[in-house]
């Protein structure tokens, strides 16, 4: 899924800018993505389970609380990362295509009304390295566009 939405973009901004891009730098961002995911990932998952075993509750109840963790992730983990990072994919893979494209201005783009956290950034434009990391918060649907 991740080499698809990567294709799907970078055939879309290939086209918008008139020319192909370099494999092998594509490639780098490509696995640089899913190296991240991966730490982020587990680290998250590590996190949670350690905030359990630290709470001091008793070993019985460590043991039910971290087994309810585990089937709260099994029903509903996987299609909150793929929203998450469906949107985190396509504006890290957009800021990584647009660099390697040469585009000196990028704009932010709300969506959906905005939030108070994004609705300042709307329709401003920052250079490729200045622009703020999006997706800003969990449900972000904001991205990147051309200036």
């Amino acid at each position: 899924p991740v080499q698809q939405l990567f294709d799907s973009i970078r055939s879309a901004i290939e086209n918008e800018v008139g020319h192909k891009l370099p494999d092998a730098e594509l490639r780098k961002v490509v696995n640089r993505y899913i190296s991240i995911w991966v730490r982020d990932y587990t680290h998250w998952s590590e996190y949670q389970i350690l905030e359990i075993i630290r709470s001091g509750m008793k070993d019985t109840e460590i043991l039910q609380e971290i087994n309810q963790t585990l089937d709260k992730w099994v029903a509903s983990r996987p299609q909150e990362e793929a929203k998450q990072e469906t949107n985190r994919g396509r504006n890290v893979f957009s800021k990584a295509l647009y660099i390697l494209a040469g585009v000196s201005m990028l704009r932010w783009v709300t969506s959906g009304g905005g939030c108070p956290l994004c609705s300042p950034y709307d329709g401003r434009t920052f250079s490729p390295q200045n622009v703020p990391s999006c997706p800003l918060h969990r449900g972000c649907e904001c991205s990147y566009t051309t200036s």
